[in-house]
């Protein structure tokens, strides 16, 4: 079904991504909801929430473009890196359909504008494949984790990701590695500096250290839902991803290196969701971007995997059915 729909063309697959998005988002406009004050948003968060605070309906809208621009943004980083046909938009779909799960969420949080400077790292990765003197890429990608992490504090842990990232492509230089502290720091410099400026420099530190901390308090309890969706998605996840992995070792070694980066970044993800789960409400959507490339390639892009397409099919199904039970 998702293979052959992939084959209809771009206008069609727009058109089904437009349909899907009102059906999940058109609630969150009857009845918006504030910005979500999260644990763990950055202090930029902070500050554009508060621009919205008195308005919901502008921060719901907001909230809906990012994921939809986001959505363009993953699909143009895979098919332009060979990793997804061009003219298919199924990760777009199933991207929106992941990010829009949870009802509650339909708002504007952290993960959502965070998302953006971690899809921005990403393509710097996989696009540096191949440079011999990558240097702007990794203080790109190191620059934009710093930004997401300004946002929402977890997104930090993206920088194991581009540190996996380099022993994937195998790079041993000091330079690579010392620039990627270069771009991370150069951000918190400034905001180290705000905060002396200010003369709250203790409380500020101590809020970014707490990033960095074990989140081992859950203040909310998950529904039985709640954990059949992220049972599943796990699951979903493991199989997609051995599928996909099997599936390539017969594709060029840049398609090879450029997966494994999407794997570092996801490995990254999990550390971050596992090492503040107190607030994995938020924090898990950092996996639905690994999570829709994983289910796309597993679904359309494998030989005779109409069983990877079938089961793909029912877990997006089951998101969507999820969606208006919660």
């Amino acid at each position: 079904m998702l293979k052959r729909l992939s084959k209809t063309g771009f206008l069609l697959q727009f058109i089904i991504f437009l349909a899907i998005g009102t059906i999940l988002w058109f609630p969150a406009f009857v009845h918006p909801q504030p910005p979500v004050s999260a644990k763990l948003s950055g202090d930029l968060y902070l500050l554009i929430s508060g621009w919205m605070s008195g308005n919901s309906i502008v921060a719901v809208s907001l909230a809906a473009f990012l994921i939809m621009a986001q959505a363009f943004l993953l699909h143009i980083l895979l098919s332009s890196n060979d990793l997804m046909p061009r003219d298919s938009f199924i990760d777009g779909i199933i991207y929106l359909v992941c990010m829009s799960w949870h009802p509650s969420l339909l708002c504007f949080h952290p993960a959502i504008p965070a998302g953006i400077f971690i899809l921005i790292a990403l393509y710097m990765f996989i696009k540096m494949y191949g440079q011999s003197e990558p240097y702007q890429y990794i203080f790109t990608a190191a620059f934009s984790v710093a930004i997401a992490s300004l946002i929402y504090l977890p997104a930090i842990y993206f920088m194991i990701g581009l540190w996996i990232s380099l022993l994937t492509y195998r790079i041993a230089s000091w330079r690579e590695w010392f620039i990627t502290i270069i771009g991370l720091a150069v951000p918190f410099l400034y905001v180290i500096s705000y905060y002396y400026w200010i003369g709250a420099l203790q409380e500020g530190w101590q809020q970014m250290v707490a990033a960095l901390r074990f989140q081992k308090n859950e203040s909310y309890a998950m529904s039985s839902v709640e954990i059949v969706f992220l049972v599943a998605a796990i699951l979903m996840m493991a199989i997609a991803t051995i599928a996909t992995l099997s599936a390539i070792q017969d594709k060029l070694i840049s398609i090879r290196r450029k997966t494994w980066v999407i794997l570092d970044f996801t490995i990254a993800g999990l550390i971050g969701v596992i090492l503040t789960i107190g607030s994995w409400k938020t924090g898990h959507f950092f996996l639905m971007m690994p999570l829709a490339f994983f289910l796309t390639y597993a679904a359309i892009a494998i030989k005779k995997s109409r069983m990877n397409d079938l089961i793909v099919l029912l877990f997006v199904m089951m998101a969507i059915v999820i969606h208006y039970i919660l």
